[in-house]
């Protein structure tokens, strides 16, 4: 059986809820298994369901004027996505797919604005949003300042945690896209990396040596 409200409880968003508004959540919330390549919604699709990964990875991506790709964010374990139609917009500005095969909650935007109608929850709804703001606030001035170096560590850290050697499960066009970077300038960082001892990276396997080293590799 699934602990919906475990899971749930996890959740940046609603991590400091009273368990019973999470039980409200977890009422409303369906538990779904998704194979690898499954579109789970596209770019301007009207905006009906809002997803949680449980397992597995979820990229969103939106296209340029230019038909090129861009990807937006690399969704791992724990994290929302589609929130945007619960306020914003009516529709999904990006397009998600699957990655891997994967476990994924959803609720429907109409019965999430359901529970907002109860004023317990919508207070302490509205006071968790306000901390996810100053929160991400804070996190976007951060990035701004970090180099590719900085950007690739630190999308280990989030994704792979303490871990020194692990499997990215990534391709290297997929990281380039999530920290904000090309394929090219990925592959020169990487090789810097391994010439300095910092890491090795032999297909997706990737363990890192000494990332101290990682000072002598920045452009």
């Amino acid at each position: 059986m699934v602990d919906k409200v475990g899971i749930l409880s996890r959740i940046s968003l609603f991590e400091n809820l009273p368990a019973l508004l999470l039980e409200s959540i977890a009422k409303i919330t369906t538990n779904h298994l998704v194979e690898k390549k499954e579109a789970l919604f596209l770019e301007g699709m009207a905006g009906e369901h809002v997803f949680i990964l449980v397992q597995g990875s979820v990229q969103v991506s939106t296209v340029k004027s230019d038909g090129k790709e861009v990807v937006l964010k690399m969704i791992k374990p724990g994290e929302m996505f589609g929130e945007v139609i619960l306020f914003e917009r009516d529709f999904y500005p990006a397009t998600a797919i699957t990655l891997k095969n994967s476990q994924l909650f959803s609720f429907k935007k109409r019965e999430f604005l359901g529970l907002l109608e109860e004023p317990a929850f919508r207070d302490a709804f509205i006071r968790l949003i306000m901390m996810k703001l100053r929160y991400l606030t804070q996190q976007v001035q951060h990035v701004s300042t970090l180099d590719v170096v900085d950007r690739l560590f630190q999308f280990f850290k989030e994704h792979f945690g303490n871990s020194t050697t692990f499997t990215t499960g990534f391709s290297k066009k997929e990281i380039a896209s999530a920290i904000g970077t090309t394929a090219e300038t990925l592959s020169r960082t990487i090789r810097k990396l391994q010439d300095c001892g910092a890491l090795t990276w032999e297909g997706k396997t990737v363990t890192l040596i000494d990332t101290e080293m990682c000072n002598k590799c920045r452009d």
